[in-house]
């Protein structure tokens, strides 16, 4: 195949699969996002001040269980998206916002999805987000009740 097509190819599954992943992330579905992982994806937060540990796709199917059952009108706006078919990766600027009843909730983040030779699915998520909305928001909910799961 023609190095230009390959690339082409490529970067069209890399952006499927990365449109089904922030699909499933719209709607914090733990099953789909688990479902686009390969075995053995970790989901690593940045930056690292806001202490969040790195996480399997169990571990991250409950964070996101839990997030279910505290956000409400849950959305997500897409403001940059990069792909990359050499490194395999996708890279997107999103706005997440909604509303609990420990208050409005905004992050912005940045997901950095490397995935796998074919592109069909990811094999780590490094997920970069606005430290001080993440940490004043969380640090309600660990008040609340839920401590234990975020």
């Amino acid at each position: 195949m023609h190095p230009a097509n390959e690339a082409d190819r490529v970067a069209t599954a890399l952006r499927a699969t990365y449109v089904r992943f922030l699909e499933a992330f719209r709607n914090l579905d733990p099953g789909a996002l688990a479902s686009l992982k390969s075995p053995g994806c970790m989901h690593v937060f940045l930056p690292q001040s806001i202490g969040r540990r790195a996480m399997s796709i169990q571990e991250h199917a409950e964070y996101i269980r839990t997030l279910k059952g505290v956000l409400e009108d849950f959305q997500v706006e897409e403001l940059e998206t990069m792909v990359d078919p050499r490194a395999r990766a996708v890279c997107a600027h999103v706005l997440a916002t909604a509303e609990s009843v420990h208050g409005a909730f905004s992050n912005e983040a940045v997901f950095w999805l490397r995935m796998s030779e074919d592109g069909a699915r990811v094999v780590r998520v490094t997920e970069f987000a606005d430290s001080a909305t993440t940490s004043a928001y969380f640090g309600r909910l660990r008040r609340g009740s839920i401590a234990s799961k975020v």
